[in-house]
């Protein structure tokens, strides 16, 4: 009783401050840790993941049937294979197997491989870096297309062009010139997380910049899924169900990936349908998911929950006493409490319970094995709820 009823003071006390901080403050990088040597070394990792991804998109536009067809392209496919390489060999924890298949990606580049083997091979890659650092590559609220197209209006038309072509004024200056976002064959390769790390990190070698500082983590989300609704053969037909993709599926997969699922559960439930048909119906539906695209997930509630906490117990390892109760605070208000109605009232007391303990412990600066146990508590309920719902990536 006496710890659920200072978890009701402390609704009290911060409930406004945290509602403001979910809506109108600047939220922290998912797959980041904190500040400091922490944020650099998920920065890092982040901007290996871009590499990679921008090397399987753009792959093509250096190399053709083995021959360069484009020096400078080619120039750049190979410094930023070298740069993930080095980059990721000078992590923490790293896998010998992951840093070889960079090495390896290194390699494939200098004998001009062919498109898939790249393609293959970034992919392998981008998953298995994605699970060693326990990266949550996705926004934390549904973007809004409507406040990512102002953003494209206000700063990006002069190179990219109104339609996002790549005509806009500035355009015949630049080289190589601006990315045309209205090109099928470009777009259904890329994935709104390329785009919001492009916009975060910028593009090494081009005349695109970086926005890390001008724009939030919500407004790079809200420009990136934007980006995708360019294509010139968009079409967001209203699909007669919800969406059944997964904001996560939306933000880290490419059309084609993306068509390939629906395509897969499509034939599991109607194998009796005609390719064609299917194929225009699967475009509209996903079309109709980039233009709208779902809140999170139970699972991705969990797993943001799950890192916040992670980053916030870091923060109180090094004395960073106000860093630990945003994002705890953080991982109970955007993580958590969204889908406490959908469980057990027993489950979700007890996180609760931990929550705010954890909290006192960080408001008195507690030692560091009682933060540990408190976090330690509260992920074991996560993973319980996450065994008991069936959930899956």
């Amino acid at each position: 009783m006496k710890s659920l009823a200072y978890f009701l003071l402390l609704l009290l006390l911060t409930a406004a401050t945290a509602i403001q901080q979910q809506f109108y403050l600047p939220s922290l990088e998912l797959s980041g840790a904190d500040d400091g040597t922490g944020r650099a070394e998920a920065e890092a990792e982040q901007r290996i993941v871009f590499l990679l991804q921008y090397l399987a998109s753009d792959y093509d536009r250096a190399v053709q049937h083995g021959q360069i067809i484009d020096s400078l392209e080619y120039g750049e496919m190979q410094r930023f294979s070298q740069q993930a390489a080095k980059s990721y060999a000078g992590g923490a924890a790293i896998q010998a197997q992951t840093r070889e298949q960079l090495q390896a990606l290194t390699g494939l580049i200098a004998q001009r491989a062919s498109l898939q083997q790249i393609r293959q091979t970034c992919a392998a890659l981008t998953a298995a870096i994605t699970k060693e650092k326990n990266l949550l590559l996705f926004p934390q609220l549904a973007p809004n297309l409507d406040n990512g197209k102002a953003l494209f209006r206000e700063n990006c038309v002069s190179c990219h062009g109104l339609g996002g072509r790549g005509d806009g004024a500035a355009a015949d200056t630049l080289k190589p010139p601006p990315r045309d976002f209205t090109d099928p064959a470009r777009l259904n390769v890329c994935t709104p997380l390329q785009f919001y790390q492009a916009v975060t990190f910028g593009v090494e070698g081009t005349a695109m910049p970086a926005f890390a500082e001008a724009f939030t983590p919500e407004q790079r989300w809200d420009l990136a899924f934007y980006l995708m609704t360019l294509r010139r053969d968009f079409q967001a037909l209203a699909p007669a169900v919800r969406c059944p993709l997964t904001l996560r599926q939306l933000a880290t997969k490419n059309n084609l990936e993306l068509t390939a699922i629906l395509a897969q559960r499509q034939r599991l439930q109607r194998p009796d349908s005609t390719l064609l048909h299917s194929t225009l119906l699967l475009e509209s539906c996903l079309d109709a998911c980039r233009q709208n695209p779902p809140s999170l997930t139970m699972y991705e509630h969990l797993a943001l929950a799950e890192k916040k906490l992670q980053q916030s117990l870091r923060a109180h390892l090094r004395a960073d006493s106000a860093q630990a109760i945003q994002l705890a605070e953080e991982g109970y208000w955007l993580g958590f409490e969204p889908i406490e109605s959908k469980l057990f009232s027993r489950v979700y007391l007890k996180f609760e319970r931990a929550h705010t303990e954890y909290h006192w412990c960080l408001e008195e600066k507690g030692p560091p094995e009682q933060a540990r146990a408190y976090v330690k508590t509260m992920l074991a309920i996560l993973q319980h709820i996450r065994s008991q719902q069936g959930l899956r990536r």
